[in-house]
């Protein structure tokens, strides 16, 4: 049974919002800004919204006609501007101007700051005031098991370097880095309250030094002295990072966001102490009867392989080979009942069925199951029946089938997207490409094998030009990862059989940047040196396909983890290890680390793996190859390992910051069916190959974060319009280039008060000075 999905969860705790304003005259208003329009329409429909007694909705950033006998319920973000907009409809000061609504009843998306709560509080609006509630639903549920921040530009604020013509300085870099830190920790408190975990916290820790603007400086003194001044006089900071911590955990304290530490830790730590505020303020009732949940806290950096390699699951493979925007939109061709031809866009959303069957399934299973509910729904008669009807072929039959329009539609969608990427797979050089990639990724061939002739394999593909240099680039960075790095002379070499453009040729070089060795000591020159390495492989496992082989690594760390394999010197716990019972030790049939086996388990896992990886005691798997098409399954092992009743599972977070991949969300779905847990993964933003290639393109230079917002996946929120001195909890238009933080929660009231964002006017504010006014606020908020 798969675990309750963030998109249905979000649309009930919208409506229950909307349900638990019960005025006398039963109709009310509601009341939103931009913003909190898109969450609204990302998750429900107007028809739905208008359905529970809504006789309009109002922007509040635009002029409205006064409804004085109506009440209103307020859903929006908490800033200055909202609050200052609530006082003017309620209490308006100009005279002989009446009230725009008769009540209120607010409802913020995320934490307001203390100061706006006194504000409004303490304001002639608040005898009109019913309800004030946070919601924490300030996140974009992108799929059952996904969420995304919409924050594309969070990969270069991690991992561009400082400096250069166009590249930050330092002080700008540390100033965006405490930005993501506030932004991500806020976000990641949004999920965890909207599910109401409170979960152990592991995060990734690197052997490599910290890398972008936390890289260690040469002069680790001065400049840490640097990064300590930029707060001093900032009230802002004072609050968050320097003068009021009492939480007892490193990271969370006035040092802020001091150099030499690895971004993940320092996020780790950040949301430690978020989640200890908020339990504090709040004292939030936790199910005893679900196993405590576990939180990862991971980077980009973990794993550079995944965003290079060709996928071939539907999802991902859609969205590298076709034009599809943001993860979610496609224009393609659709034929009428009547026959003709239209242009349409469409929507791949949880909406979509015949979307959600598939979107995880292989390419070649994928168009199987089409096959089969083209069958089922046209029937098995008559020219219906044709065993050897092709996709395009199904495709125009439906168009001439009276009847269950919706179903054909998308039928007739996917069979066009199937028969495309189909046509590009065939057409092209992709299943050699792709079988370089996954031995290169993999550092076996299908036969479980050492890739002898890799370099006779990939040399032809960089001499092609009917290879893109796109995809070329793709191949050089495998393949120098899968060596650990190149001499120089060989690196050369590449980029010249490839004809690669200057910036192609640094989007291989910009690799360094997240912590891989792309050039190494030259007396390592010689192309068959690179062959004698025995580490790193990942061994072929289960559900496999010829040019699927690859394993996201957050993947094999979740795995490791319950098999009580994750090393805790690469993944330590913010806290003291919990006992085996209390992560929900589950025994996996799997005898070394995964991880340790990929160069990621430390030094103890090394050591299993080095005993494994020896010979004796492992098994060589036998041929992988069969006579179908290179993409042909093996044979299937077992699944839903540890099932358990869905209330009662033990949920697992995934926060990948700097961006994920399609592969990285499938995993998700794989691990909640394999061990039974409910696994949600999320990240700033999705990025496809091409988009992952192009940032990496402008690393350093003019129009970076252009790029880094464009084709990510989930980029492109939009913006919110606020004063230069507004410093209220939404992320700066200014730094977030479209995208900013989201939430979800319990609908806790102001009893306390979880820490903002970015706090107003937090110089001369104490919080023990403010409370909540008005009882009638109290009132429960509904909970999902």
């Amino acid at each position: 049974m798969p675990p309750k999905s963030l998109v249905t969860t979000l649309r009930d705790r919208y409506l229950n919002t909307i349900r638990s304003v019960q005025p006398p005259s039963r109709w009310k208003v509601l009341v939103v800004d931009s913003f909190t329009k898109e969450l609204l329409n990302s998750v429900l429909k107007m028809y739905d919204i208008l359905q529970e007694n809504v006789a309009q909705v109002d922007n509040i950033e635009l002029s409205r006609a006064p409804q004085s006998t109506l009440e209103a319920c307020y859903l929006l973000t908490p800033t200055s501007q909202n609050v200052d907009r609530i006082i003017r409809d309620l209490a308006p000061s100009e005279p002989g101007r009446q009230p725009t609504y008769a009540a209120g009843h607010i409802f913020f998306v995320d934490s307001l700051s203390d100061a706006l709560v006194h504000k409004l509080t303490s304001s002639p609006a608040e005898p009109k005031l019913r309800q004030l509630i946070e919601l924490y639903t300030n996140f974009w549920p992108i799929e059952a098991q996904s969420f995304s921040l919409k924050s594309p530009q969070s990969f270069l604020n991690l991992f561009q370097p400082v400096g250069g013509l166009y590249g930050p300085d330092p002080m700008e870099a540390m100033r965006a880095i405490e930005e993501e830190l506030q932004f991500s920790t806020q976000a990641i408190l949004n999920v965890c309250v909207t599910l109401n975990e409170f979960p152990l916290i592991r995060y990734y820790n690197p052997s490599h030094p910290p890398l972008g603007p936390l890289q260690p400086p040469k002069d680790a003194v001065k400049s840490q002295t640097a990064a300590a001044n930029m707060y001093q006089g900032s009230a802002r900071m004072a609050r968050l990072c320097g003068s009021n911590n009492d939480s007892g955990i490193p990271g969370a304290g006035p040092e802020g966001p001091a150099v030499g530490e690895h971004f993940t830790k320092k996020l780790a730590f950040r949301v430690q102490a978020a989640i200890d505020q908020y339990v504090r303020d709040n004292e939030p009732k936790i199910e005893s009867s679900r196993p405590r949940s576990v939180l990862f806290i991971t980077d980009r950096s973990m794993d550079t392989v995944a965003p290079f390699l060709h996928e071939f699951s539907y999802q991902a493979m859609c969205n590298d080979l076709l034009p599809i925007q943001d993860g979610s939109r496609y224009h393609y061709t659709f034929y009428t009942s009547d026959g003709e031809r239209e242009e349409k866009e469409a929507i791949l959303s949880d909406e979509d069925n015949v979307w959600t069957g598939i979107r995880h399934l292989h390419i070649a299973e994928a168009i199987d199951k089409l096959t089969k509910d083209f069958k089922q729904h046209a029937g098995e008669q008559g020219a219906f029946a044709d065993p050897n009807s092709s996709l395009n072929d199904m495709r125009d039959m439906l168009a001439s089938l009276p009847h269950m329009q919706e179903m054909k539609e998308k039928l007739s969608l996917h069979l066009t997207m199937a028969q495309d990427c189909m046509n590009r797979f065939e057409k092209s050089k992709l299943p050699a490409q792709a079988m370089v990639e996954q031995n290169c990724a993999t550092r076996l061939t299908p036969e479980g094998q050492k890739p002898k002739t890799l370099v006779e394999e990939m040399v032809p593909l960089l001499d092609d030009r009917s290879v893109s240099n796109m995809d070329k680039v793709r191949i050089i960075a495998l393949y120098i990862m899968y060596c650990d790095g190149v001499p120089d002379e060989d690196r050369k070499r590449l980029f010249q059989h490839a004809r690669l453009g200057r910036y192609e040729m640094e989007a291989v070089d910009n690799l360094v940047h997240l912590g891989t060795q792309v050039v190494k000591d030259p007396s390592s020159s010689g192309w068959d040196v690179f062959f004698k390495k025995g580490k790193r492989k990942q061994q072929p496992g289960e559900n496999e396909f010829e040019l699927s082989r690859y394993q996201p690594l957050v993947k094999l760390m979740v795995e490791d983890h319950f098999a009580g394999k994750l090393e805790q010197v690469t993944y330590p716990y913010v806290r003291d290890a919990p006992p085996e019972t209390a992560t929900g030790g589950l025994s996996l049939p799997v005898q070394t680390s995964a991880l340790a086996r990929v160069g990621l388990g430390g030094a103890a896992s090394s050591a299993n793996s080095s005993a494994s990886a020896g010979g004796a005691g492992r098994t060589q798997p036998s041929s992988l190859r069969s006579a179908k098409p290179t993409w042909h399954q093996k044979a299937r092992g077992g699944s839903n390992v540890g099932v358990e009743r869905l209330e009662n599972r033990q949920r697992v977070l995934l926060f990948v910051a700097g961006g994920m991949t399609y592969s990285e969300m499938r995993s998700a779905y794989q691990i909640s069916e394999r061990l039974g847990k409910d696994v949600y993964i999320g990240s700033s933003h999705t990025f496809t190959p091409e988009s992952f290639v192009d940032v990496l393109k402008h690393f350093g230079k003019a129009g970076a974060r252009d790029a880094a917002s464009r084709g990510g996946g989930g980029g492109g929120a939009s913006k919110l319009s606020k004063p230069l001195n507004d410093r209220s909890a939404i992320r700066t238009a200014s730094l977030q280039h479209g995208a900013y933080p989201t939430g979800q929660g319990n609908g806790e009231h102001h009893t306390g008060y979880a820490s903002p964002i970015s706090p107003v006017d937090q110089s001369t504010y104490d919080r023990s000075n403010t409370r909540c006014k008005v009882q009638n606020t109290r009132r429960a908020s509904p909970r999902i």
